[in-house]
């Protein structure tokens, strides 16, 4: 199983040479950044998560609004699996049949490079957000069922779905995003596990903070001067339960490391870990950093069985070292 969490930050893809972080509540007035193209209208630019295996279902959720009007006379824009920009394509792409720039285009779903009109229409105009889910099953031999793509906007409970008994597979591990720079992608959440179309991104207000490292009060910035060097947050759950109720579930967290960068080549990584109150400890993911200073890193942990009451048992953090 995997999760990937992601509220807007380009740094978070593969390469993102040709997408870039845009810092903007305009866009995305809850987490403040967003995805934009680099290319001018004409063209469309694309980047990629690279997953550890090739699934046979993805589940995927995002918000899009647009900063200007943009072309969508173009089979590739959007999410999906794909060879290339014109063949063995599955996923989603964003579409109108006019190349006029427009602010509301249409969903089509995409089987192994066969259209779905699904009939919805995005509304965009003054930059308004539109959250899209998605999911898409794979046939990937004669004896399974039915290949199923499902689609439905702005958390609605209306979800419209089509069947294909093609065989097909996701051709690769590559998860493509295309964008063009009028369009702004944010709060990525893809799975393939189910997701809920209501689930979302919150930013978790933070109540203490616990480190060894070496903090600067100026620029706010920890730095580690030594392996296993450590910094833990406690989740302000008074905050988070007032808001959206202490029984709402949990189902991932993604601790972010913006910027996160390295200045010797001695301490190099830095590994994602979580606290119990019980004072249990649980390693995550193993990040290599760069002398970047504008890098990000992010880890992506799944959750289960929890609630926004359970986080007040639990601490997240970094640590020096691999």
């Amino acid at each position: 199983m995997f999760k990937y969490i992601n509220p807007g930050f380009a740094e978070l893809f593969s390469s993102h040479a040709y997408i870039a972080t845009e810092n903007d509540a305009t866009y995305n007035a809850k987490n403040k950044v967003s995805i934009k193209g680099l290319m001018n209208n004409s063209y469309a630019m694309s980047d990629y998560l690279t997953l550890d295996y090739i699934p046979s279902e993805i589940y995927a959720k995002f918000d899009l609004t647009l900063a200007n009007s943009a072309r969508f006379d173009r089979d590739y824009l959007g999410l999906m699996f794909r060879n290339s920009t014109t063949a063995n394509r599955t996923g989603l792409n964003i579409y109108s049949n006019s190349s006029r720039y427009i602010y509301q285009p249409t969903i089509r779903m995409v089987y192994n490079n066969t259209n779905f009109d699904t009939g919805l229409t995005m509304d965009l105009t003054n930059k308004k957000l539109c959250s899209i889910w998605f999911h898409v099953k794979m046939k990937v031999s004669n004896v399974d069922s039915d290949g199923l793509v499902e689609v439905s906007i702005n958390n609605g409970e209306t979800i419209i779905s089509k069947n294909f008994s093609e065989v097909a597979t996701f051709y690769n591990k590559n998860f493509y995003i295309h964008a063009e720079n009028s369009m702004r992608y944010s709060n990525f959440i893809i799975s393939d596990e189910y997701i809920s179309p209501k689930e979302q991104i919150i930013k978790l207000p933070i109540s203490t903070t616990e480190s060894d490292m070496t903090f600067d009060s100026e620029t706010g910035l920890y730095t580690a001067t030594a392996a296993n060097q450590s910094l833990l947050s406690a989740v302000n759950v008074n905050s988070l339960a007032e808001e959206y109720g202490s029984d709402s579930q949990v189902t991932g967290v993604a601790l972010v490391g913006n910027p996160a960068y390295k200045t010797a080549e001695g301490l190099s990584a830095l590994t994602a870990f979580a606290k119990n109150s019980s004072g249990n400890v649980t390693n995550y993911g193993i990040h290599n950093l760069s002398d970047d200073t504008a890098g990000i890193i992010s880890d992506n942990q799944a959750l289960s069985n929890k609630t926004i009451s359970d986080l007040r048992n639990m601490q997240f953090g970094w640590k020096a070292g691999g």
